[in-house]
């Protein structure tokens, strides 16, 4: 169930995708595996530390999505966020289904040009709300019904509900699959976007708007 933000896909998200690229061939960045093996592929260390410039931009970009400027100049107004690059190889075969709660909102941002598009984001949903399962099981994932997939598409960014389950559908990929990953753990403002949509009501009779009709 979405608590805080809509899903949303936005194509051509940055204006320089292969200066990111790039940037993320950087010999500046170290790599590291999971240490439990909860997620594939390696990481790089937080984006804020490798060039906290970039990382306040792209951070404005995603704010800028859902927030006016006027919003985010309030003396309120506050957000907590880490993001990294992340590069899975290509033998892996699918991800494990998981949901990123606590944290408020997940980004995907896919760089690999030229890139398999089953090896995009799918959101599912449980069989059964009173299945109890763990990633690690064998058979975690056939516990779940895939509701949306999003193709893997050169700079493209998906956003969505961090309560949300969800996983890379297809990795099975000739090369390596290269994202930039965020989470949104916290932002202290009025209203979230899916609070806001649910504070509209539907009119009265005598409350509908007049509208002319051409």
């Amino acid at each position: 169930m979405m608590i805080n933000f809509p899903t949303t896909v936005i194509d051509d998200y940055f204006e320089d995708p292969h200066g990111v690229y790039k940037l993320a061939q950087s010999d500046k960045i170290t790599w590291f595996r999971s240490g439990n093996g909860a997620w594939p592929g390696v990481r790089s260390q937080p984006i804020h530390e490798l060039d906290n410039a970039f990382f306040t931009y792209m951070m404005k970009k995603f704010l800028y999505t859902f927030y006016t400027h006027d919003n985010l100049m309030k003396s309120n107004f506050s957000f907590e966020a880490t993001s990294f690059f992340q590069r899975i190889e290509g033998d892996w075969s699918t991800g494990w289904i998981h949901s990123d709660h606590p944290d408020i909102c997940t980004k995907i941002i896919y760089l690999t040009p030229n890139a398999n598009p089953e090896s995009g984001t799918s959101i599912y949903s449980k069989k059964s709300l009173n299945t109890e399962s763990k990633w690690e099981d064998v058979k975690h994932n056939e516990g779940f019904v895939e509701e949306t997939f999003v193709a893997n598409k050169f700079n493209r960014a998906i956003a969505f509900d961090s309560h949300l389950w969800h996983g890379a559908k297809d990795l099975n990929n000739t090369e390596e699959r290269l994202t930039i990953v965020t989470f949104i753990h916290s932002i202290v403002i009025d209203s979230k976007p899916i609070s806001r949509m649910r504070q509209v009501q539907l009119f009265r009779d005598s409350e509908q708007p007049k509208l002319d009709v051409v």
